[in-house]
């Protein structure tokens, strides 16, 4: 028996980041966010973690009334968080302004919003300022004299989702063609990544942009790229320098000695005016892995975080039921897009169950590459296909439908609903097949077999409008697999079964760090008090595809925990 499932958990909703323009965040009543030193010091692990759920959710966040007698106080604050990154400036950087210094930062002209180390396959996660003094000695002493030097801050994400909004072949262009990057202007320095990167870096699994990458001065030649030429690569670059140089979207402020900042480099660009006098600026970078980490361990209970990372490793529901059949006996090929994970997981099965279980890449979004895996996994796994789980989905993550794109729509509807669909007719045609000729792919007489099952994972959003989030598209799309599989099911009879399953909350890795508010929200609304674990969905998925539920067809499972029974 063979068993096709797709490899990724069902994402309901990831931790709401808040936009800021130049007025802060829409609707803000106060900003910027902020942690005083003091209780950084008295208080660390509560103190850090506000910090840095602060920076995950805003972007930024500052450190007030930070001494400024010595850098040692604002060397130890960035220590607290995780460890200094090693560049090669160095690590903990303490500098005055010098005009020989090929990078323009250690100088004191004025420089446009950019990111930096973009020339790193792995850019710095946070990215720390704190203005130590800025003086004039030349001027008198009474303070009169402006000296220039503002800071400029921009929230990359909420540039990128007005130019999606504004221009969706733009946004397409930037996340579509990769760049060279290189920092070559110090003697003995010649970096550059493992491979060319495009300016918006998006995850392919949640059409989710991941990190924005930008900065002129370390881009290297544009390339001409399958789809687009360098010429549209311009022009998206100029509608997208335009939007960061909108009023709106520009923050502009003065870094005051005592305040640290410190903000996400993979989201937030900075630059700043051009200054007299002398400034000593201190500060450094963190990776964004040990960030991560020290933002879990203050939010979250240790081993609550293990069991995500460990039992449920890129995979959530989809590893569940691979887990489920492989457990029963069967054959399991593993579908993902581009977590690899999946490749050490299916030689984990393979080896913890006994079986064979083998991971595939494909792109759901196109029926070519759905049918060219589903012809291999058969010609692969004894010539037949008894079971199909099509698990693979996506969130929409955009709030209100008026105030999303409809790019995004169109990626939500495709994966989840045309992908469900291409699924269904790749498996169906080889179950209408084996029904018919009683064969193998190869021409064996096929044994035990009854008929095929089709398993969709929908969800409880099929049936409901979730609160307090937003996501119309999402919920129509689950609406719209639960209907199919009705639909396919009386198609189907007489060679192959087709049944829904519709989970509620389940704790998944993408699931784990929703806003607390929104969690006793969604808690307060279970019956049971609590969110599903990934195991607790085995027995439904095993029904479905076994023998005992051959009478069984049509049908979508709640497994909800009781949210839709009142």
């Amino acid at each position: 028996m063979s068993l096709i499932t797709g490899s990724d958990g069902l994402p309901l909703i990831n931790t709401s980041l808040e936009y800021f323009g130049a007025s802060g965040p829409p609707n803000a009543t106060e900003w910027l966010p902020s942690v005083d030193f003091k209780d950084v010091s008295s208080n660390e692990g509560e103190a850090i973690g506000r910090l840095t759920d602060m920076i995950r959710r805003n972007g930024l966040a500052f450190v007030t009334s930070v001494p400024t007698d010595t850098a040692e106080h604002t060397e130890r604050v960035l220590e607290k968080i995780a460890f200094i990154r090693l560049t090669h400036y160095g690590g903990f950087y303490d500098f005055i302004p010098d005009l020989a210094m090929a990078d323009t930062a250690y100088t004191n002209i004025a420089l446009a919003a950019h990111t930096d180390t973009t020339y790193f396959s792995d850019p710095a996660g946070l990215q720390a300022f704190h203005l130590l003094s800025h003086v004039d000695p030349s001027a008198d002493q009474n303070g009169s004299q402006s000296l220039g030097g503002q800071s400029l801050l921009v929230d990359g994400f909420y540039a990128a989702s007005i130019l999606k909004a504004e221009h969706p072949r733009a946004f397409e262009v930037l996340r579509t063609v990769k760049l060279p990057w290189h920092a070559s202007g110090n003697e003995g320095i010649t970096i550059a990544p493992d491979k060319l990167y495009p300016v918006l870096e998006v995850d392919e699994d949640t059409g989710k942009l991941h990190r924005v990458r930008w900065n002129n001065d370390d881009r290297g030649v544009v390339p001409f790229d399958d789809r687009y030429s360098p010429e549209e690569w311009y022009d998206a670059a100029r509608k997208w320098n335009e939007i960061l140089r909108r009023k709106s979207v520009e923050y502009w402020f003065q870094l005051k000695p005592g305040n640290l900042l410190i903000f996400d480099n993979w989201r937030v660009l900075h630059g700043r005016s051009a200054f007299t006098g002398v400034r000593r600026i201190c500060g450094g970078y963190i990776n964004r892995d040990d960030y991560y980490s020290r933002w879990r361990n203050t939010n979250y209970p240790r081993h609550e975080i293990l069991k995500r990372i460990i039992g449920a490793a890129g995979a959530g529901i989809g590893l569940a039921i691979a887990h489920a059949f492989a457990e029963a006996g069967a054959n399991v090929a593993i579908w993902y897009n581009s977590n690899k994970k999946a490749l050490a997981e299916a030689a984990n099965i393979e080896k913890k169950f006994g079986v064979k279980c083998k991971a595939y890449q494909v792109n759901v979004a196109t029926y070519e590459s759905v049918q060219a895996a589903v012809d291999e996994i058969v010609k692969e796994f004894n010539g037949r296909l008894d079971i199909f789980v099509a698990n693979s989905g996506i969130a929409w993550e955009e709030g209100p439908f008026l105030d999303g794109s409809l790019t995004t729509m169109e990626r939500v509807m495709k994966v989840n609903v045309d992908g469900t669909f291409y699924c269904a007719k790749a498996a169906a045609l080889h179950w209408r097949r084996q029904k018919k000729e009683g064969t193998t792919v190869d021409g064996q007489k096929l044994e035990n077999y009854l008929s095929g099952s089709f398993i969709s994972t929908a969800s409880m959003s099929g049936h409901i409008c979730n609160i307090p989030q937003m996501q119309t598209v999402y919920n129509a799309s689950k609406a719209a697999i639960i209907h199919a599989c009705k639909c396919f099911a009386v198609e189907w009879v007489g060679f192959a079964r087709a049944n829904s399953i519709s989970p509620g909350y389940v704790n998944t890795e993408i699931t784990d760090f929703v806003p607390k508010e929104t969690q006793e929200i969604w808690k307060d609304k279970i019956p049971m008090g609590r969110p599903a674990e990934p195991e607790e969905l085995k027995g439904a998925y095993l029904y479905l595809a076994s023998d005992a539920a051959s009478y069984t067809t049509g049908i979508d499972l709640l497994v909800d925990g009781g949210y839709c029974a009142p």
